[in-house]
Order: C-alpha cells, then sequence, then structure tokens
C-alpha cells in the first residue's frame, strides 16, 4: 500500500493549499465543510439513489482523493472507488425543525482530512413520497460549483434510472491534469516573469 500511495502521490495545488493552511489555521471547526441538502418529490426509490450516488462517484476520480504526508509535505493521491451503503434515516415522524436540527449537526461535522473519504452522504425520508440526501464535501475536492455539478449528475443519473434507462456518464476532468499543468507553469519562464512583475 505504501508503495502504491508513493507511486500516485501528487502535490496540493495553490488553491488546495491555501484551503488546507486556513483548516491548519483552525483546528478543529468545519471551516472547509461545503454541505447542501436535495429534496425527491414524488418517487422515491432509495435502491436506485444509492446506484445513482455510486455510479457518480466511480466516475469522478478526484471524489476519490486521500490526502496523505510524505516526507514533510502534505501529498494527495487518488484510490479506486468502493462500494458501501449509505445511511438511510426515516424523518417521517419528526418535526420540521427537528430536520433541521439534523441537517445542521451533520454539517458542523469534521471530515476527516486524512486516510479516508472526503465526502460524506446520507440519504433521508421525510415524507410518504418525499426525501432525499445530504451531501457533504471538504473544500479541498469541491467548491461551490462542483458540488452542484455533482449533484446533477447523480441527480441525472437517478432520473435515467427511474425511467429504466441506461445511465449516461462520462468521467469527470481529472483535477490531477490541472495541478500537472499548475506545476508546469510555476517551473517556468512566465512564472518568473509574472512573479518578477507582481514583486516589483
Amino acid at each position: 500500500m505504501k508503495k502504491q500511495i508513493q507511486e500516485r502521490c501528487f502535490p496540493l495545488s495553490l488553491s488546495q493549499q491555501n484551503i488546507w493552511n486556513l483548516e491548519c489555521a483552525f483546528p478543529g471547526t468545519s471551516v472547509n465543510n461545503i454541505s447542501t441538502t436535495i429534496r425527491i418529490r414524488g418517487q422515491l426509490d432509495f435502491p436506485l439513489l444509492q446506484e445513482s450516488i455510486h455510479l457518480v462517484l466511480e466516475s469522478d476520480s478526484s471524489m476519490n482523493t486521500r490526502i496523505v504526508e510524505k516526507d514533510g509535505k502534505i501529498m494527495q493521491f487518488h484510490v479506486a472507488y468502493v462500494r458501501e451503503d449509505f445511511p438511510v434515516y426515516d424523518f417521517c415522524n419528526t418535526s420540521k425543525e427537528g430536520i433541521e436540527n439534523w441537517e445542521s449537526a451533520i454539517t458542523r461535522e469534521l471530515i476527516r482530512r486524512e486516510d479516508g473519504p472526503l465526502y460524506r452522504f446520507v440519504l433521508f425520508r421525510d415524507g410518504e413520497n418525499s426525501g432525499g440526501f445530504l451531501v457533504k464535501l471538504h473544500h479541498i475536492i469541491a467548491d461551490g460549483w462542483s458540488q452542484i455539478m455533482v449533484c446533477n449528475r447523480i441527480g441525472q443519473t437517478y432520473l435515467r434510472l427511474i425511467e429504466g434507462k441506461e445511465p449516461d456518464l462520462e468521467c469527470a476532468p481529472d483535477y490531477e491534469l490541472y495541478v500537472q499543468d499548475e506545476q508546469k507553469y510555476l517551473s517556468s519562464k512566465a512564472f518568473q516573469k509574472d512573479e518578477g512583475y507582481w514583486k516589483k
């Protein structure tokens, strides 16, 4: 495993490093949690919703990022997605205030930065034909826009499965490609010129 990690490690981007530094400055807080709740009205099929989330996570290597400290530096690597059903909660007899309190508590829970997924999905039912899922992502693998994209992909996949159609999922762009381009720029003459300009 250590050899596999060593071969696949690549550095954080500058943006990711800023996010990491922010969390180090405010340890024990949920400053880098990005959460949202998606509600489904109408036909709610939890096995198909679970399958939709699995398919999206399998198609997005950046969602399967892990963080590791290597030679004193914070690095990242991708792992193969391993399916594991997400918890399902029944709030049919819970008040709206109670559900909101639950959502707030889940949102504030810390996401382990190392040795584990940087996301959390929780499914729920809050009525006979209503429910959905709460998704929480660490800012080091997502921002507000990319979280919307993930939720849209889950929703589109779920609708196709409900209709009995094959999912139409393309692999999401690999963030490692962006990091590689950034590293090339940082070692280029263009960067030296730009750095000199801004320092001046």
